[in-house]
This record gives structure tokens, C-alpha cells and sequence, in this order.
């Protein structure tokens, strides 16, 4: 039945892969067994509203998914796989940031020592995962404390479920979280490149962007910020839609006008090293034509992505 396989597929979004299709493959059958006893006691098919009803009764897919994992007694069941996500993607942030701030160090040393920034990374890291781990865990016993399960799934029915056919159609939701979070990186990253900003003490590292590129900065934050609110809408339904492949190919579109545009400036960016007051400032020399290949590398990247989505297309028509 086209529900069961709908009701199934929303709940193996919120389990870890490894449980993914052993548990789906038992709450199938679990399904269909107990729709075929109930068609067999009325003496007909069930119809579309019996179905549902079966459904409404077992729950919401979240909390379904939770009950087949080992009891928790950190946070309320029904919110555990929110948390183990949520989870995930803060360690991530942390990693990503501590990681990239004891790079930035050791580009402003004189003499770097890796091995103290390594194991001051270690520390940092440890420290700052105790802290998201302790506020994250806090904010959602809180929750699960002061919202009870009735009100968290209140005005759930089958009916949202989404319409899904093919295993492929489903979202990873960590997936979704890392681009995200490389979008978000990505926009403080240009905005700070290629905006005015104070280096404080002269800086060895010091970067150049052409006033051609410089102009195209809003356009680029325009589709930067698109592609967040994609990213966004992926991690509240976790599932791909005709609409949601027509929104993602009018964003390449924009990118594609974009690319077309900076492909042609001519070596726009210029990187120098060592300190502004230095007198031996020494410019990196770039291959020719290298700017060109690195538009046309990302060009490719997108046109493999829109062929990927035009066979998802394909399948949920």
C-alpha cells in the first residue's frame, strides 16, 4: 500500500542509516499484517481513510523511530532523534571553528610550532564539545520536560505525509546540516575577503580582489543566501519534491549567469606574502588561465548535481 511505504519511508528519515532498512523492512510487515487482518474481518479492502487511521494510531513517525531505539534517559524519547542531529552538527561547527582558528594562528606566527598548536586544538576542542554537548542536552530536557508528547505531535495526521516511492528521494538530514554549515562559513568567509576589514598588526597573509570581482559581491550573497534557505527547507521536510528539484534548478540558474560573468575577469584575485612594511612583499604566481579553469571546474560540479536531480525528477514524475 502506497501509505504504508509513505509512513515507513518518514520514519527510517529519523533512524541511522545501519537501522534504516532492517527496522523499516519489520514495521512494513508489522504494517501490512495488520492491515490484512482488519481487510479480512470487514471482508473488503480497507479504504484510504482506514488506512490512515491505522497509521494515525501507531504515531508520529519520529516517535515511531524512537521506540526502536535503546532507551534514553537524557532527553524524552520523542525528541531523541532531533537531538542526536542537532548533536552531530554542533560538533561539527565546533571542529570546523577551532580547527580553522588554530590554522589562522599559525599563519600569523613568525615561527609556528605545530605540535603545541596541535595539542592546544585538542584541548580546545574538548573543552568547547563539553559546553555544546551540556547546552545542548539541557535545552532539550527542557523541552521534553515542559512539552508533553500529546502536544508535540498535536495536529499530526498521514495525510502530511510526504509521497515518497524510491529510497532515493530521502534527504539525509547530517548531509543537509554540513551544507548548511559551509554555506554559513562560506558567506562570513567572501563578506570578510573581499570587504574592508583591519588586520590590527601588518599581515603576512594578504589578499587582493579586483574592483570587478568586489562588484559582484551582492549578487554572489543574493544566491548564497537562496541556497541557506534551501538547505534550510531540506532539513525541515527531509525529502525531495518536484517543487523542491524546480527551486534548487532556478538557484543554479542564478549561478550560472554568475559563473558566465566572473568567468570572464581576467586573474581577479592577487595573493601577497609577507608583512605590509616588508620591503621583500612576495606575490604568489598563479598558472595562466587559472581563474577560467577553477569557474569551469564549479561549473561542471553544478552540471553533474543537475543531472543527478533530473533523474530524481524523472522518478517522481
Amino acid at each position: 500500500m502506497n501509505w504504508l511505504k509513505r509512513y515507513v519511508s518518514a520514519v527510517k528519515t529519523y533512524l541511522p542509516n545501519k537501522l534504516k532498512e532492517d527496522i523499516g523492512n519489520e514495521l512494513y510487515s508489522s504494517l501490512q499484517d495488520q492491515c490484512d487482518e482488519q481487510s479480512e474481518q470487514l471482508g473488503r479492502s480497507l479504504t484510504d481513510e482506514e488506512v490512515q487511521l491505522i497509521l494515525l494510531e501507531r504515531g508520529h513517525p519520529m516517535s515511531v523511530a524512537a521506540s526502536y531505539q535503546p532507551g534514553r534517559t537524557l532527553v524524552s524519547a520523542e525528541l531523541f532523534p532531533v537531538y542526536l542531529q542537532v548533536l552531530k552538527w554542533v560538533f561539527l561547527i565546533i571542529f570546523i571553528v577551532q580547527s580553522s582558528g588554530t590554522l589562522l594562528d599559525l599563519f600569523d606566527q613568525t615561527a609556528p610550532s605545530y605540535v603545541g598548536a596541535s595539542i592546544q586544538l585538542v584541548g580546545n576542542l574538548f573543552e568547547a564539545g563539553l559546553q555544546g554537548f551540556a547546552w545542548v542536552t539541557i535545552s532539550f530536557y527542557l523541552i521534553g520536560e515542559t512539552m508533553s508528547r500529546k502536544a508535540f505531535i498535536k495536529g499530526w495526521h498521514p495525510r502530511q505525509l510526504p509521497n515518497v516511492t524510491h529510497s532515493g528521494e530521502q534527504i539525509s538530514l547530517f548531509e543537509s546540516a554540513v551544507e548548511l554549515i559551509f554555506q554559513l562559513l562560506f558567506i562570513g568567509f567572501i563578506n570578510q575577503l573581499f570587504g574592508p576589514y583591519d588586520h590590527g598588526e601588518p599581515a603576512r597573509l594578504t589578499i587582493h580582489v579586483s574592483e570587478q570581482l568586489l562588484s559582484l559581491l551582492p549578487w554572489i550573497n543574493v544566491v548564497m543566501a537562496l541556497s541557506v534557505l534551501f538547505s534550510l527547507s531540506k532539513l525541515m521536510a527531509p525529502y525531495w519534491t518536484r517543487r523542491k528539484i524546480i527551486a534548487d534548478w532556478l538557484i543554479y540558474a542564478i549561478s550560472f549567469v554568475l559563473l558566465i560573468t566572473m568567468f570572464q575577469l581576467n586573474n581577479p584575485i592577487d595573493v601577497y606574502w609577507g608583512a605590509q612594511d616588508n620591503t621583500n612583499l612576495f606575490k604568489t604566481v598563479f598558472p595562466d588561465n587559472w581563474w577560467q579553469n577553477f569557474i569551469f571546474i564549479l561549473g561542471f560540479i553544478f552540471l553533474v548535481d543537475i543531472g543527478f536531480k533530473i533523474r530524481k525528477f524523472r522518478q517522481l514524475t
